[in-house]
C-alpha cells in the first residue's frame, strides 16, 4: 500500500468556490515529503466517488479533511466515518 494523502475539503457553499487557505496551508506544509491530492467538495458532483476511486488505486493510505462547524459538518462526518 502507498503512502499518498487525500486532503478533502467539504462542501460549505452553493456558490463563490474556492480553495481555503487552511486546506493549501496542509499541502504546502507537506509539499516535497509526501504525495497528496486535493479534492474539494464544493467543486465534485459527487466528491465520495472521487475519494473511494484514490483509495482504490491502492496508492493512497491517509485521507485527512478540514472543517468549519455549519455546513461543512453534514458532508463531513459521513466521510470520516467511511474511511
Amino acid at each position: 500500500m502507498g503512502n499518498k494523502i487525500i486532503i478533502f475539503n467539504p462542501r460549505s457553499a452553493n456558490a463563490k468556490h474556492r480553495l481555503p487557505n487552511t486546506i493549501i496551508q496542509v499541502g504546502a506544509a507537506i509539499h516535497g515529503k509526501y504525495d497528496y491530492v486535493f479534492i474539494d467538495g464544493n467543486m465534485e458532483d459527487d466528491p465520495w466517488e472521487t475519494i473511494s476511486k484514490y483509495f482504490a488505486t491502492g496508492e493512497y493510505k491517509y485521507f485527512c479533511l478540514t472543517i468549519m462547524p455549519g455546513p461543512q459538518l453534514k458532508q463531513a462526518i459521513p466521510y470520516a466515518e467511511k474511511t
